[in-house]
């Protein structure tokens, strides 16, 4: 059996992991966060709205080959409304729209659909 302090010892050790995990997971930004972050605060929706961010990466095709020419597209729910908010963005992380989809209604937004 082993000694209370390395029982405690290992206690310690995977508390710190888990830790560790943790704050490395949260560094790491999603892609294009910086833009996508100002992008939605240009049309008045803060951090507090955001319900969830979902970031794809849509490839251009080219015939039968993928192309390494893609587009990025920022996924957002929000509990102010039904459908999301979409992000369209290049493969630099430049904005190239901002609009709503599924019925969402947002000020200072246009609807998609």
């Amino acid at each position: 059996m082993p000694s209370r302090s390395r029982t405690l010892s290992i206690l310690v050790a995977l508390a710190c992991g888990s830790f560790l995990l943790a704050t490395a997971d949260q560094a790491h930004a999603f892609q294009c966060e910086k833009q996508i972050m100002e992008a939605l605060e240009e049309v008045n929706m803060g951090k507090a709205d955001i319900k969830t961010v979902k970031v794809m990466k849509y490839p251009m095709f080219s015939g039968f080959k993928q192309s390494s020419i893609f587009t990025w597209d920022a996924w957002i729910t929000t509990d102010a409304c039904e459908g999301h908010v979409n992000i369209h963005l290049t493969k630099s992380c430049m904005v190239m729209d901002v609009y709503t989809t599924g019925g969402c209604q947002m000020p200072d937004m246009k609807e998609f659909w």
